[in-house]
């Protein structure tokens, strides 16, 4: 499999570096892609073959344009291939998903590494998404924000919460809610404390 196009991009944004340091952040960072532990060339990436197929068939013959580059989504897969990689079947239904070009742009891409550290897989986080975008008459990004503030409202509370709930805009109202009463409930006690 010819690489040209990843390794131009790798090249390019080492050339860019102003110093040592930032050149062993991209070294290092690059090196995430690279699986040490295979000598057949097929395998030498840490994703798998046709999530690397498709990325290196969509920018066949030039550098990635600046706005969705090679390198960065290069990244971004393997990323997501290290909370497990989608099977095929789901790899396809997330490129071709409505979401995709809305929420899987390099704008959102922490985000979407966010919600996976709380279990989410992919292909249904899009797709929970899209449903939900079109109830609320918001775009999937926004969803995605709200979704992710959620689990973390939740977690820095210590609450067990639905991972999706039937209507996470008002789910999210709900618990921001909670927590702004327990906020005040605390801070009076608080203050009982100090003036009693």
């Amino acid at each position: 499999m010819n690489f040209s196009v990843l390794l131009a991009d790798i090249v390019n944004e080492m050339a860019v570096c102003c110093n040592r340091n930032d050149m062993y952040a991209k070294l290092s960072e690059a090196q995430k892609l690279v699986n040490p532990e295979t000598t057949k060339g097929s395998m030498a990436l840490n994703i798998p073959k046709y999530i690397s197929e498709y990325l290196n068939n969509k920018y066949p013959y030039c550098l990635a344009n600046k706005n969705d580059d090679l390198y960065s989504t290069f990244l971004f897969w393997c990323e997501v291939c290290a909370f497990g990689a989608p099977s095929k079947e789901q790899f396809h239904s997330i490129i071709t998903s409505p979401a995709a070009n809305d929420i899987l742009s390099r704008y959102n891409r922490r985000e979407i590494l966010n919600a996976l550290r709380y279990g989410y897989a992919l292909d249904k986080l899009l797709n929970y998404c899209v449903k939900q975008a079109s109830k609320a008459n918001r775009t999937a990004r926004f969803i995605l924000s709200l979704l992710i503030d959620y689990r973390k409202i939740a977690e820095a509370g210590f609450m067990d919460v639905e991972p999706y709930p039937e209507d996470v805009v008002a789910a999210h109202d709900r618990l921001v809610s909670l927590v702004a009463v327990k906020n005040s409930e605390d801070i009076s006690r608080k203050l009982a404390s100090i003036l009693y």
